[in-house]
Parts: C-alpha cells; sequence; structure tokens
C-alpha cells in the first residue's frame, strides 16, 4: 500500500467511525479546533449513504418504521461502507445484516423482503437480452425439444422463502404508491413461504410468487440442465407439478431468451 493509499484508508475510515481521532492533514483555514466541523462532515457523509440505503429499499424502510430504519441504516452504513462509487450496487450485505440484528428477531422476514428489493435491483441493471416468444417450441421434435435446453434472461432472480414475501412486498409497495393493496394484510399467513420469481423482460421489473415446481424448472434451467430434465426437476418438487402452466408463466414473465438445441441436432423439424 501507498503511502497514498494509506492516507486515504485513514481518512475513510475516520469518517464513518466517530470514535476514531481527525485524520492527520485535516484543519481549519481560521486554526480552531477541525473536529466539529469534521463531525458536521461525518455526519454528512452517513446520512448520504443512509438515504441511499432507504431509496434502495423502499419497502424495508416502511416495515422497519422511521425511527428504526434510520438507525439500523446509519449503523449498517459504518459497519459496511461502499466498496466502489456505484452507489446503485450498495446494500447488498443489508438483508443478512437485518436477518442477523436483534431488533428485528420479532419480524425474521424483513430480512427476506429485503433480499426481495435487492434482487429487483440486480434484475433492473442487469444487462439487456432478447426475449423467446415461445412460439417455436411447438414445432421441435420432443426428442430435441428434451435433448435441448432453454437460454434464461439475465435479470431473472429467483428467492425461496420461508414468509410470503412477494405478498408483503405487493401490499407495501401499493401503500407507498397510494393505491389499493392486492390483498388485506389480515388475510397473510406469515407462516406460509412464497418461492419467488424476479423478471425484467422489457423496461420493467416484476416480481411474483411462483410454485415449487416452477422454482425448481427455472433453476433447473438457469444451471444449463436440458429442458426435459429441467421438466422432471419441477415434478420431483412438487407432484402436482403443471408444466404447461409453468412453461405459460415463464415466457409471459419473459424468463428465457432462447432455446438452443444440442449439437447434433437441428433446431426444427425440416
Amino acid at each position: 500500500m501507498t503511502k497514498s493509499e494509506h492516507h486515504h484508508g485513514d481518512f475513510a475510515a475516520a469518517v464513518l467511525n466517530p470514535d476514531k481521532p481527525v485524520p492527520d492533514g485535516i484543519a481549519r483555514a481560521n486554526g480552531g479546533d477541525p473536529l466539529e466541523a469534521f463531525n458536521v462532515y461525518r455526519n454528512n457523509v452517513v446520512a448520504s449513504l443512509a438515504d441511499a440505503l432507504k431509496g434502495a429499499f423502499p419497502v424495508t424502510s416502511l416495515l422497519l418504521g422511521e425511527g428504526l430504519q434510520r438507525a439500523l441504516m446509519a449503523d449498517f452504513v459504518r459497519a459496511h461502507p461502499p466498496k466502489n462509487a456505484v452507489l446503485s450496487t450498495y446494500g447488498g450485505d443489508f438483508p443478512g445484516y437485518l436477518a442477523q440484528h436483534e431488533a428485528t428477531k420479532a419480524r425474521p422476514f424483513l430480512g427476506d423482503v429485503a433480499l426481495l428489493e435487492h434482487r429487483r435491483i440486480e434484475a433492473y441493471h442487469a444487462v439487456d437480452a432478447p426475449v423467446f416468444d415461445g412460439s417455436t417450441l411447438g414445432g421441435i421434435d420432443p426428442e430435441i425439444l428434451s435433448a435441448g435446453t432453454l437460454m434464461v434472461h439475465p435479470a431473472v432472480r429467483l428467492i425461496s422463502s420461508r414468509f410470503p414475501i412477494a405478498t408483503v412486498y405487493a401490499i407495501e409497495k401499493a401503500t407507498l404508491d397510494g393505491v389499493e393493496p392486492p390483498v388485506d394484510r389480515s388475510t397473510v399467513n406469515m407462516r406460509k413461504g412464497e418461492a419467488v420469481l424476479v423478471a425484467r423482460p422489457f423496461y420493467d421489473v416484476t416480481s411474483q410468487p411462483i410454485g415449487q415446481g416452477d422454482f425448481a424448472f427455472i433453476k433447473a434451467c438457469a444451471r444449463g440442465v436440458p429442458f426435459g430434465a429441467a421438466a422432471d426437476a419441477g415434478f420431483q418438487a412438487d407432484p402436482d407439478f403443471d408444466f404447461q402452466a409453468s412453461l405459460g408463466l415463464c415466457l409471459t414473465a419473459g424468463v428465457f431468451t432462447a432455446f438452443q438445441s444440442t449439437p447434433n441436432f437441428p433446431k426444427t423439424l425440416e
């Protein structure tokens, strides 16, 4: 580490830790004690990063409440400063931080709701790719279809939670937007888990609850498992898996970008 890098590291540590002294080289123009001015700067930096975090996790912030949200986000910023200058990527550790924090033990679903919000951000910033409409699948020989693979869109994210996080997110997001929630809060069973599909087929990010069979099928496709084996994974995860409905859901949500046949097969029938 160079002397300059060491100095920058000391400065960054001092900015986020009020117990550290003012770094060497910091002085006031009038010759006075720089501590008061540096503390104002410290507070501004922490507040700005906490505001960025609140903007990235609006639903989680609403669920936390103003007081707890401010305290937890300020503490998180001090413990987990940004690793780069791109603030859109900041907060990846926040869901895990919430899940382990003593203040959220009574509401253990908060970490997974935060994870859903972060996955939505990832989907938003994922690279663009064409969306597969699936119209060609019906013309492919069954043997070729079974051996080929469906290529998953780079924006797709999957989450499996022991809580109904997609439903909770939809309710609270509607509240933030000032519209009627899709379901009444009082009817939500917080002990019923949900698998969630996050996608961005075009410009808008979507998130919706899916079945365990859907989850297993999409996950298998994302791993490059052949179409037939991926469908089998869905049935193994859920004996009542409706494959046709699942495939329709995936095509509507923009989960796939293309069908890729194996090298030894033509892509469609002659």
